[in-house]
């Protein structure tokens, strides 16, 4: 079974980095204080703006 996690969580990496997704640097993502609402987004961190 963890096989198929770590091959689930690779995916998923894969996928919002095909999206543009930049991974934040541990312990640099600003709060913005929305809580449960940022947890819910990749790594914790809610977009507050996008670069094209």
């Amino acid at each position: 079974m963890d096989a198929k996690r770590e091959l689930f969580q690779k995916l998923q990496q894969d996928i919002l980095l095909w999206q543009g997704f930049k991974p934040v640097a541990s312990g640099k993502a600003e709060r913005i204080g929305l809580g449960e609402i940022e947890d819910a987004f990749p790594g914790g961190v809610f977009p507050k703006k996008s670069n094209p």
